[in-house]
């Protein structure tokens, strides 16, 4: 009799539609369209764990650094261009076949990223920049030796109108 109760107990607590109830599952995917829906959130997935952690990379992440960003936060990060993007929309980002197609269309991503880095790159300096001045005027001369012709004049164009 025990037995019966418990699996009757488990029964009601593992269904699909108990599940969607409690909030634990967004949906209860049926069977017959479960292999189209679990092939597009893995390609989904993938794509946004790459993204994810190029956006962690450029914005100076890197565990237990201090100042980087984290995995999750990088993960806010992208959901906030796509939802930044004209058209789109916060239930938008819930549509892996959408949200993939934005992923793969949008030049502006590869830009963004590329931002994240040159920001932290200048901070980094600017912080090295604060902690010995004299250090990174001998650092620039370094750079300034090894860059090419036409990257020294726009950083001596810079220097210039910065200063």
């Amino acid at each position: 009799m025990y037995a019966q109760v418990a699996v009757q107990f488990a029964d009601l607590h593992d269904t699909p539609g108990r599940m969607a109830a409690v909030g634990v599952i967004r949906q209860v995917v049926p069977w017959a369209q479960a292999r189209s829906f679990f092939y597009w959130r893995l390609r989904r997935r993938l794509a946004e764990f790459h993204l994810r952690k190029e956006v962690f990379k450029a914005a100076g992440g890197k565990g237990g650094r201090e100042g980087g960003m984290s995995l999750l936060q990088a993960s806010v990060l992208l959901k906030s261009w796509y939802v930044s993007t004209p058209g789109k929309t916060a239930e938008g980002w819930e549509e892996d076949r959408e949200v993939l197609g934005w992923m793969a269309e949008h030049r502006g991503i590869e830009e963004r990223i590329q931002a994240l880095a040159r920001g932290r790159v200048a901070e980094e300096v600017a912080k090295l920049a604060g902690e010995s001045p004299q250090g990174a005027v001998e650092g620039l001369v370094h750079v300034m030796k090894a860059l090419p012709a036409e990257h020294r004049e726009a950083l001596m164009a810079a220097l210039k109108g910065g200063v």
